[in-house]
């Protein structure tokens, strides 16, 4: 499960939450206040997948970068669709 662990007032955090909802992934949203006791053990804000962790604006667009591609390459060939190789021109 992906979940972002974000401050309540970030417009970084919140374009990366839009970027999660617009993937269609399933993701949980972690908001902290600057006032909450209980805090995060990374740095805000961050993502964690699994084990894998994602902390601050670089590594959060590139860790974005890799979802979106394995994202295409996984829904490309579990599709009910065909499609035609751009290399070769052949369909499925």
């Amino acid at each position: 499960m992906i979940e972002l662990h974000r401050p309540v007032e970030d417009p970084f955090s919140d374009h990366v939450e839009e970027e999660l909802e617009d993937l269609v992934v399933s993701h949980n949203i972690h908001r902290y206040s600057s006032d909450q006791k209980d805090k995060p053990d990374h740095p805000l804000p961050f993502i964690r997948d699994s084990k894998r962790v994602a902390s601050g604006s670089e590594q959060i667009k590139s860790y974005l970068v890799d979802l979106k591609d394995d994202l295409y390459r996984m829904r490309r060939f579990t599709g009910d669709a065909c499609y035609i190789d751009p290399d070769t021109g052949e369909t499925c």
